[in-house]
């Protein structure tokens, strides 16, 4: 999925795009094989008894843990050896823990087709309770349904929702739009000052965080949050939490703030044309993948 705008920032009558729920989870990569996290390609160690029973192809989607679930995702992104048992992992994968899929990457389809596709390879799409299923989307009939369905959303304790735009091919600039009631960003912890923690966004300004109490390190990514902007910047940000998940450089990929032969170029194998920020990755995490990991070309 591309970088997503902010609802306020766009001139966008939302009439005939899909919307649903912005979950609160990790965006999550499925090969065929294997889980992944989307940015940092850090994989996810996951039951068999789900694995054996997902389609033999690529998926995007989300980890979900449930509203206010994200540090119960980090835990399972860090591994089984964040548990105390075995037992304990996966009765957490059957009771607590989603796997929300939303996407095929396939370039030359449109966003409706790749949906729809979906939906017939995850059978147990329409069943909520089960551990994997597609994610639900409504068709926007005007901006009041929207915003009324937002504010619903929000009363529950919801993060806010994501609107597709449903002629959009995969990958497609300006496609993806999100309205929540917090404006979150990642950040970049460079030092710290007497006011606060001095952060970097992607976009290379610098902005002066309330860590409300935690202890930041220097280099680690995070995400901060603010209910208000201006000009559109955030006003008087604080730290939200810790996106162990996500590498800086992986953002400045995405932000288009790198030299273009520094951008990830996936091949017919994982590894077989990679980035040097990949590389690292693969390096980093090899001991832990089991399996070759096949990917599609990147368009």
């Amino acid at each position: 999925m591309q970088q997503v705008r902010y609802f306020e920032d766009v001139d966008l009558d939302p009439t005939g795009w899909f919307f649903t729920e912005k979950l609160d989870g990790i965006h999550v990569l499925w090969n065929g094989e294997q889980l992944f996290t989307r940015k940092s390609l850090i994989p996810i160690q996951v039951p068999s008894f789900i694995t054996d029973n997902l389609p033999n192809m690529h998926l995007e989607g989300e980890l979900w843990g449930g509203r206010n679930g994200f540090d119960l995702c980090m835990k399972h992104v860090n591994g089984l050896s964040s548990f105390e048992s075995r037992n304990e992992w996966e009765n957490s994968w059957k009771t607590q823990m989603k796997i929300k899929f939303f996407d095929i990457p396939i370039s030359e389809m449109k966003f409706k087709d790749r949906l729809e596709k979906l939906k017939k390879l995850i059978p147990e799409q329409n069943n909520e309770s089960s551990i994997y299923s597609v994610v639900q989307f409504q068709v926007c009939k005007n901006t009041n349904q929207l915003l009324e369905f937002h504010q619903k959303i929000s009363s529950e304790g919801g993060e806010g929702v994501i609107l597709m735009n449903p002629a959009a091919n995969y990958l497609e600039s300006s496609s993806v739009v999100k309205l929540q009631r917090n404006f979150i960003e990642k950040a970049m912890v460079k030092n710290q000052t007497p006011t606060g923690w001095k952060c970097v966004l992607t976009n290379g300004k610098e902005v002066i965080v309330d860590p409300k109490g935690e202890l930041l390190k220097e280099n680690e990514v995070i995400d901060i949050r603010s209910q208000t902007r201006k000009y559109g910047a955030l006003e008087f940000p604080k730290y939200f939490r810790n996106r162990g998940d996500i590498e800086w450089t992986t953002l400045l990929q995405e932000s288009n703030l790198l030299p273009s032969n520094y951008h990830l170029s996936l091949g017919p194998k994982f590894g077989s044309n990679l980035c040097r920020g990949c590389k690292k990755r693969l390096a980093k995490h090899e001991p832990r993948i089991q399996t070759t990991i096949t990917w599609i070309p990147h368009h």
